[in-house]
């Protein structure tokens, strides 16, 4: 007699015959069974035991349902296909006391050959390899569980799943003759879809990975092609290399443009070590202030600056000037100071310490080298620069740098110097000049050093 395709043993499933777990059925009229655990749960006990179960009237029905499985796997042991569709573990309605339970466990599991099964829900996987012609199935898969056993075949893998540490979510293994497959459910569930599913695992014909050993002596006999293309794949090595050391040092020189730009985005130290780097690059040379004094003192062999550098996220602030000025006086006292002033003042004492690594002569008698109040700002830092509208230093602010004969500084400013300075290194010495001004050192249009980078997206002002 001709055997039907496949028959369910749960939902209904378009084209194939469906019963329940306690049905009556000729496995032998069937060239493959599926075996949906959650009818396990949909099935209900004989009506004749009531709607529930007392303490030990669960028993009869776990018989039920482990010989049912039991059968499953000896059909398979003669050659057939089983496959057992792990949308649940079975579940303990119809059983109320702890023994039932361990008694359900112990026999289900069993039955299938005592999988280590654990909770490991997910909603991508990729088909195994060998199994690469269920990819579509495994990519709409939702696994609830998690697999493992000595002799199991992985189907589909948890796509995450980290190298050592990998999660089988469908697996199949040899059971006699026959095969067993225990695979997770899919994410849409229509009859046609489980159906079309179903069949595809149990027609789906593995393709292992074949692995040949070769004797170590063959790499010695060649043809005239493999000569030609072993040399064509050193010789590509060899570029492949050569590109790849180009690429890094793009790389590198990219990381160095982004640490520029630091001067118009950073705050806090970020800010401060820009700020150092590029008056460096300009030709000063720098060193940290104090702690919680002037963050730099920079000097270019004329000019000393007490700077105060900080990143905001709007203009700048008056009260930062003031602490220029607060730096001022406290280098110009650490100038004069006799030892005694330096052994009773720290602060004194640690400004004369990073004046002299300067060069800068101490214990002046009076002052001979001027020491500007000078304020360097990353205004309006979380702003886009498309998006930069008002000034960089209010009216007002402006007009007490220039009574103070101070000096402010826009970080973007600051950056347009450097990339100045680089393009032309002879220009070094007339930047550094302008650290002279009585006033706000003016920058240019951020539009004649930088462009929006293609495909970026203007932000809305």
């Amino acid at each position: 007699m001709a055997k039907s395709t496949m028959l369910i043993i749960g939902n209904n499933a378009d084209g194939h015959k469906h019963v329940s777990v306690l049905d009556t059925e000729n496995l032998y009229s069937y060239a493959s069974v599926v075996f949906e655990m959650s009818s396990i749960n949909d099935t209900r006990p004989p009506a004749n035991s009531g709607s529930a179960i007392s303490r030990g009237q669960g028993r009869p029905y776990i018989a039920s349902v482990i010989a049912k499985l039991s059968e499953l796997v000896k059909w398979a042991d003669q050659g057939h296909t089983l496959i057992i569709a792990l949308d649940c573990l079975p579940g303990f309605s119809y059983v109320d006391d702890d023994t039932n339970v361990r008694q359900w466990q112990a026999g289900t599991l069993a039955v299938i050959k005592s999988l280590n099964i654990q909770q490991a829900k997910g909603d991508t996987a990729d088909a195994a390899q060998g199994f690469e012609g269920l990819a579509l199935w495994a990519s709409n898969a939702v696994y609830l569980y998690a697999m493992s056993n000595e002799t199991l075949t992985p189907v589909f893998m948890a796509s995450a799943a980290l190298k050592g540490n990998e999660k089988i979510v469908a697996g199949r293994f040899k059971m006699g003759k026959g095969m067993i497959y225990v695979i997770p459910p899919l994410a849409q569930s229509l009859p046609s879809t489980r159906a079309a599913y179903y069949a595809a695992v149990a027609n789906y014909v593995y393709t292992p990975e074949v692995k040949v050993s070769t004797p170590p002596w063959l790499a010695s006999y060649v043809t005239p092609a493999e000569k030609i293309a072993v040399a064509s794949i050193q010789k590509k090595s060899t570029e492949i290399a050569t590109l790849q050391r180009d690429v890094a040092g793009l790389e590198t020189e990219l990381s160095e443009f982004e640490a520029d730009k630091s001067l118009f985005f950073s705050h806090d130290d970020a800010f401060v070590k820009a700020v150092s780097e590029g008056l460096s690059e300009l030709g000063f040379v720098v060193v940290p202030g104090p702690p919680y004094r002037a963050d730099l003192l920079a000097y270019d062999g004329s000019t000393l600056l007490a700077i105060e550098a900080k990143g905001l996220e709007g203009p700048a602030k008056e009260r930062d000037f003031r602490q220029a000025l607060l730096w001022k006086a406290e280098v110009e006292a650490a100038l004069t100071a006799d030892d005694d002033d330096l052994a009773r003042n720290d602060d004194y004492r640690l400004y004369a310490d990073a004046l002299q690594k300067l060069n800068i002569p101490i214990h002046q008698q009076e002052l001979i080298l001027e020491c500007r109040a000078t304020v360097i700002i990353g205004t309006f830092r979380t702003t886009p620069l498309i998006a930069r509208k008002e000034p960089d230093f209010p009216d007002a602010m402006e007009r007490v740098i220039i009574r103070s004969r101070g000096t402010g500084i826009a970080g973007l400013t600051l950056y347009q110097m450097v990339l100045l300075a680089r393009a032309n290194p002879a220009t070094k010495e007339e930047l550094r000049l302008r650290f002279r001004t009585d006033g706000i050192v003016l920058g240019h249009a951020w539009e004649n050093f930088l462009a929006l980078a293609p495909g970026a997206l203007a932000p809305a002002v």
